[in-house]
């Protein structure tokens, strides 16, 4: 818990020392904070955003649980112009019995209070199809909050998650990124690079989530790191339109006697967005 305190304190550190820069640059608008703002108007008109992601093996904090297989993942995201949003997420994976494995409905609400500062809250239930009573109901339920703060240079992105049912999980994000644009492509489209830093801390080393897991499986651990990731996400955004390729680093932290070591593995996403018009 000492690590664990000593990066809050941290975050905490960067957050207060970036208002105070904030602060006393407040009457300097600059060109970049003059188009984020242009953008975030586009945030809130009501849209329904369609998506579809593939990753050529299927994880979960660095682990696959023995299974080798790849997986799908749908997106339907529906946002109001007040901030809610409603979500449906439907996930296929190619080794399970049942390949629509598990499908997630959510619903949440965001607000950008700066043109720095972004935050989310949002509950889901899960649905599991796959393994018996206890495997479908161990974790039936998802809580999180992010929050999203721009340091001009880089971009901080703590989330906390809680999910419960017959277990509960804790799980803390801590995400650093920075998003460059490489070109822009005719007056409607950009190439964008976003290199990804993603580090995870949860209380639990395996999850009840993709096979025939029996009761006391879990393992109880201390709050602790269990996976670091780095990615290199490329995207092409055309009008409404976007094509993200990424490649993926991961670096799983063994715990106990763990057969895990480092990998890499792809993921490609498509995703079309409809806007509406707020009258």
């Amino acid at each position: 818990m000492k690590k664990l305190s000593n990066i809050v304190f941290l975050l905490i550190l960067l957050f207060n020392a970036s208002i105070f820069n904030a602060q006393n640059n407040s009457l300097k608008l600059n060109r970049d904070s003059i188009l984020t703002l242009i953008d975030s108007l586009k945030d809130i008109s009501p849209s329904i955003e369609l998506s579809t992601e593939f990753n050529n093996k299927v994880t979960f904090w660095g682990r696959s649980f023995d299974r080798n297989q790849y997986g799908f993942e749908n997106d339907i995201i529906y946002k109001t112009t007040s901030g809610l949003y409603a979500t449906y997420t439907g996930y296929i994976w190619s080794a399970m019995p049942n390949r629509y494995a598990k499908t997630d409905l959510g619903i949440g609400y965001q607000n950008q209070f700066t043109d720095k500062l972004y935050c989310s809250i949002e509950y889901q239930r899960w649905f599991f199809n796959n393994g018996d009573d206890y495997a479908r109901n161990a974790l039936a339920n998802f809580m999180s909050a992010d929050i999203n703060y721009d340091l001009n240079f880089i971009s901080i992105q703590p989330t906390f998650y809680y999910m419960f049912g017959y277990e509960n999980i804790f799980q803390t994000d801590l995400q650093i990124n920075h998003e460059f644009q490489l070109t822009k492509i005719s007056k409607a489209g950009k190439l964008l690079i976003n290199p990804q830093f993603l580090s995870t801390f949860t209380n639990k080393s395996f999850l009840p989530i993709y096979g025939n897991i029996q009761q006391g499986d879990t393992i109880n651990n201390k709050f602790r790191c269990v996976d670091l990731e780095l990615s290199l996400p490329l995207k092409l955004s055309i009008n409404n339109f976007d094509i993200e390729s990424n490649v993926h680093y991961n670096y799983p932290i063994k715990i106990n006697n763990e057969a895990i070591k480092p990998f890499f593995y792809l993921s490609i996403r498509l995703a079309y967005n409809i806007y509406f018009s707020k009258n």
